[in-house]
């Protein structure tokens, strides 16, 4: 019921606020915006390993969490849904995948956004941490594990939407 309510104040926030909304908005499912937040998602991909081998590894976990992201912004406008606010897009995904409208798991979606638990480490958590506050160095095999595990999200969901296309 809570993921609900949240939905229902993401759309009023964006109907109220209007065409620069920063909330959640019912639209026509859209393969084109569905392929470029894939794109972005591999992009950022891409920029993760450049970060590292440039020792940026604190902007390495932001391009992590935002590959990551852009995975779930593609999967929203492959069911109608435009979100710029991702307390939205997470509550939108929970609902999904409670509804079974996509194949990822809870647990998957919970590992990536922020946590209620201090020590819950997400990806959501990490980037926050890394973005506004003052630490560079960040712990090589954690963040050889979040690469791995935004390499791995990315397949996967663009496995399923690829899969979704061609049922369609």
């Amino acid at each position: 019921m809570q993921t609900e309510k949240k939905i229902e104040w993401c759309f009023r926030k964006a109907e109220k606020e209007g065409k620069k909304h920063k909330g959640l908005r019912k639209v026509e499912p859209n393969e084109e915006k569905v392929q470029e937040h894939l794109e972005k998602a591999r992009r950022n991909l891409k920029l993760i390993d450049r970060l590292i081998e440039i020792k940026y590894a604190d902007w390495a976990i932001s391009a992590i969490f935002y590959s990551m992201y852009h995975c779930l912004l593609a999967v929203l406008w492959k069911h109608g849904y435009e979100s710029r606010n991702q307390a939205c897009t997470f509550a939108v995904m929970e609902k999904l995948i409670t509804d079974k409208k996509i194949a990822i798991t809870l647990d998957k979606l919970q590992s990536i956004q922020e946590s209620n638990n201090e020590h819950d480490e997400t990806v959501v958590d990490m980037r926050e941490y890394y973005q506004y506050g003052t630490e560079t160095e960040v712990d090589q095999e954690k963040l050889a594990q979040l690469q791995q595990q935004a390499k791995e999200f990315v397949v996967k969901v663009s496995t399923l939407l690829e899969a979704k296309q061609r049922e369609e």
